[in-house]
Parts: structure tokens; sequence; C-alpha cells
């Protein structure tokens, strides 16, 4: 797996973001494992959103920028906190995660 961001939604669910490049050859790997468990006698599943986009808001103003969308207090979110909020109306998964260096949000929409 590479260039993969897992965040812990709850007790139960993790959200995956796979790099659209590794897709496959990351789902073959997820899916492998997830064979495995289940035939440990494990509750587990995979659900795939491919009617959502992705968006990275990256940099020093990430937080104030995205802040004028949202309801949520995004000084809250910690790195790699996941919030379902809705952003004009629109349910968005956003995940507090920097890959440049800087702070910033991928929003899944």
């Amino acid at each position: 797996i590479d260039d993969t961001v897992i965040t812990k939604i709850d007790g139960e669910r993790v959200y995956f973001v796979v790099n659209a490049g590794n897709r496959e050859k990351d789902l073959k790997h997820i899916n492998a494992h997830l064979s495995e468990w289940k035939a440990s006698g494990k509750d587990v599943s995979l659900t795939t959103h491919e009617d959502r986009a992705l968006l990275a808001v990256q940099g020093p103003e990430a937080a104030n920028t995205l802040q004028k969308l949202v309801d949520i207090d995004l000084s809250k979110m910690y790195f790699s906190h996941f919030t379902v909020s809705p952003i004009k109306g629109i349910e968005s998964f956003i995940t507090r995660t920097g890959y440049t260096g800087e702070d910033g949000f991928e929003i899944s929409i």
C-alpha cells in the first residue's frame, strides 16, 4: 500500500483514501486481507465510494478558507481527525491532513 490515508471514524469503522494511481493494486491488497479475516469469522466489509470526488485544501490559509464553508469549528479538528459535515448542503467527509508539509484538509464530496 502506497500513499494511503487511513482514519479511524469510530470504534468499528476506518476510512481509507487510496492514491488514484495505486487504486487497483491497493484495493486488491485490502480485499485479500478482508477475505482472510472473513474466513476466520470476523465481520468485515469494504464500501467503495465511486460517486465521490476528492479535493485537497492545503497551506497556511487552509483552515480559514474552509471555515467559511462549514458550520463545524475546524480549530477543534486535530491532525488525522475525520468528520462528516455539509458544505453548502452537500454531505462531505472532511479529514485534517497535510501531505505538502503544510496543514490542510481532504474533502470527499
